[in-house]
């Protein structure tokens, strides 16, 4: 994986931009030679947020794979 951030004049995170291989994808031959790079834009900083937990249903500590089991 490689990245590239970007900041503004006030040292706050502008861009950040993400590559990788797609190794481990469903169908990685059609992939096989490419790169997945992923642009993330950050902007409205100093806007007040509220965040709330998610509801305990919601959440889990077990990831699922693919297949969903």
């Amino acid at each position: 994986m490689t990245f590239k951030l970007t900041l503004d004049r006030n040292h706050l995170p502008q861009c950040l931009i993400t590559s990788f291989p797609p190794t481990g994808i469903y169908d990685s031959t059609a992939w096989e030679g490419n790169t997945i790079s992923v642009e993330t834009r950050f902007t409205g900083w100093g806007g007040k947020v509220s965040l709330k937990a998610p509801p305990a249903n919601k959440v889990t500590t077990k990831p699922e794979d693919r297949d969903g089991l």
